[in-house]
């Protein structure tokens, strides 16, 4: 798992009126309030209102006052299989957290604390990323393969890849799953897209009903979001911040704010807000791109033009 590392920051957005700009106030926690650790890899809230954050040294729960940790230790087998904590799925039948390690794929209790871990015989492998395919089946990201966890019977699968000319094939590096408004569930890669195919059980460079990112295939590709317009935003390593239009297949680069570039940034999230404007995440900062006009704002804790994380913007 190559992430980078940041601090866990909270956005208030602060209107200031129907007509003007709003206002970004970012107020930091770090280390020095509880967290366990600064490599932050996933965030959740869950239905009690809990916020869930992963990092590289366990899993901290914070209720708005302090952190309570939860990490691995060799002398207890209900505690996490290590400390990494890369994803996070609440499963809507159990109640219970998916969580993927370094080493172990957890059913962590949130209610008991009590952990369940599994391993996949076959080799070791990082769990960098899952997500629901149903109601019972995790599409899992692990390193060099792609598996399926079947969260009932608790069994691994190894999903088949396939190339262009549909002849089976590996993936350089496995990074992140997500799923578009579509219903395509997307593995990212370090060479390139693939979706899954629900009905062959398989990865492919196209199915059906997915778009084509024939573009990408070569490209180091982190994470891929759908926006509310249906453009797909294509964060990438040293290729930048792409915006691609799936109805005429033209594809437009972030422009970033000197003295930035593609070739210096890791893009590596890409979220959309209740405004449609999307919010990146790289190696170098935050970055907010307006929905229409597509300019750039840049936020970071480095004095290199960019608005500092301590301050009103």
């Amino acid at each position: 798992m190559f992430r980078h590392p940041i601090i866990l920051a909270v956005l208030l957005f602060l209107s200031c009126g129907a007509q003007s700009q709003p206002s970004w106030r970012i107020d930091k926690l770090g280390v020095e309030d509880g967290l366990s650790q600064g490599y932050i890899y996933v965030i959740h809230q869950d239905k009690k209102g809990f916020i869930w954050i992963g990092t590289h040294g366990g899993l901290n729960r914070y209720d708005g006052y302090r952190f309570k940790v939860f990490q691995y230790s060799p002398f207890n087998s209900a505690t996490l299989g290590d400390n990494a904590v890369f994803f996070l799925k609440e499963d809507s039948i159990t109640g219970k957290f998916w969580i993927g390690g370094s080493s172990a794929l957890n059913e962590f209790d949130p209610e008991t604390f009590k952990n369940t871990r599994f391993s996949y015989d076959k080799k070791q492998l990082e769990f960098s990323d899952g997500i629901f395919v149903n109601r019972h089946e995790l599409l899992l990201a692990c390193e060099y393969a792609v598996l399926l966890f079947d969260t009932r019977q608790k069994t691994f699968s190894e999903v088949p890849v396939y190339d262009e000319e549909n002849t089976p094939t590996s993936i350089t590096r496995v990074e992140n799953v997500a799923a578009d408004r579509e219903g395509n569930f997307m593995i990212m890669s370090r060479s390139g897209i693939f979706f899954y195919d629900t009905l062959t059980r398989s990865c492919k460079r196209r199915t059906a009903n997915s778009p084509d990112f024939s573009f990408f295939r070569h490209y180091e590709v982190f994470n891929v979001l759908q926006d509310s317009k249906g453009y797909y935003w294509i964060a990438t390593n040293k290729k930048g911040l792409i915006r691609f239009d799936p109805r005429s297949g033209e594809s437009t680069g972030i422009r970033l704010p000197p003295p930035l570039n593609d070739e210096m940034l890791r893009f590596d999230v890409v979220v959309e807000d209740s405004r449609g404007n999307v919010w990146a995440g790289s190696s170098n900062g935050l970055f907010r791109i307006e929905a229409v006009s597509l300019e750039s704002e840049y936020f970071s804790t480095h004095d290199n033009g960019g608005a500092s994380l301590r301050t009103m913007k």
